[in-house]
């Protein structure tokens, strides 16, 4: 009981990752959005911010592919090193959001896709949250010893998945839209229903 209680905080960890990589990989244009908001607020140019859509996809595949990695348990301590930069580096961006005045023009960190919305405050709360629960699983591998590439396959397996995820949804139609533009829907009747330009500028009602 006390080896399974030792691996809960990985499991949640996994599951977590998984679920936040699922709901951003079946959107990725809406994730790429996402990330050329930021690229604007931060004030990139160049190829990192011409090319949101490539980037979109990488972060998703890479977040879910974790996410089963944990789950699996193969590669148990390059995971767990990778867990907790990954959350490091999340936590800083949302701490970002939450307390810098340039943050704030950010409305939502994306975390979740479409799917639901956390304030700046309850997105920082749980990422340091999942920062814990990374560092606990650093812990409990720290004494392991790789073996070789035992596991290759498993980990084979969850990174095709993992970015046939995104692809394919960019390629077709999403498995699951969160959004209420689904096909058949009468879009100006859909509540903040807008089409932005590439400047950001609102041209809803010329496109109609």
């Amino acid at each position: 009981m006390k080896h399974i209680i030792r691996h809960i905080p990985s499991l949640l960890l996994g599951a977590c990752f998984v679920v936040s990589g699922w709901l951003k990989g079946v959107d990725p244009y809406g994730t790429s959005l996402k990330l050329s908001e930021y690229f604007r607020v931060w004030g990139w140019s160049g190829f990192v911010a011409d090319h949101p859509l490539a980037w979109s996809v990488c972060l998703c595949a890479g977040e879910l592919c974790l996410g089963l990695l944990l789950l699996s348990g193969v590669f148990r301590k390059a995971v767990a090193w990778g867990a907790v930069a990954v959350m490091s580096a999340f936590t800083t961006l949302t701490a970002w959001l939450a307390f810098s005045p340039m943050g704030m023009s950010v409305q939502d960190c994306g975390c979740f896709g479409e799917a639901f919305t956390l304030g700046h405050g309850a997105t920082l709360l749980k990422n340091i949250v999942l920062w814990v629960l990374a560092l606990w699983h650093l812990w409990v591998v720290r004494a392991e010893h790789q073996c070789g590439l035992k596991g290759w396959r498993t980990a084979s397996c969850c990174a095709v998945f993992s970015l046939a995820v995104p692809l394919y949804s960019a390629v077709w139609l999403p498995p699951v839209d969160f959004l209420p533009f689904g096909r058949g829907a009468a879009l100006p009747a859909v509540p903040g229903f807008g089409v932005y330009d590439g400047r950001y500028e609102e041209v809803t009602d010329s496109l109609m």
